[in-house]
């Protein structure tokens, strides 16, 4: 009998706040690491939304102008084609839907500063 591989992907956290990182640097990470998601606190810019990055990964953020960090979630491309929802609930807190193969979930990145 032959076993299936199941597919599987990795996700790790990085708290940025005292590195001066650049977008593109961050996408290094995910591919030197083989990550397939990224969440970030403590990110700097401001504003809600999405983009895409060098090598179609996509970025998903949130913060408000006047608190002084947000949160993100950097996706990689072959996660980022299911990524059906994105929900910037406050400043810090942002919510991802995937479909994988069989259902959809939920990643949440809340941000608690001390």
């Amino acid at each position: 009998m032959r076993s299936r591989a199941k597919p599987t992907f990795k996700i790790a956290t990085i708290n940025i706040s005292n590195m001066n990182v650049k977008e593109e640097d961050v996408v290094e990470v995910l591919k030197a690491r083989d990550f397939s998601i990224l969440v970030l606190c403590e990110r700097r810019i401001k504003g809600n939304g999405e983009r895409v990055l060098h090598g179609d990964y996509k970025i998903v953020f949130s913060r408000r102008g006047d608190i002084r960090h947000g949160v993100g979630v950097v996706v990689a491309p072959e996660i980022a084609l299911y990524v059906v929802e994105v929900q910037h609930v406050s400043e810090r807190k942002v919510v991802i839907s995937v479909w994988s193969r069989y259902r959809k979930f939920n990643l949440m990145q809340i941000y608690a500063s001390q």
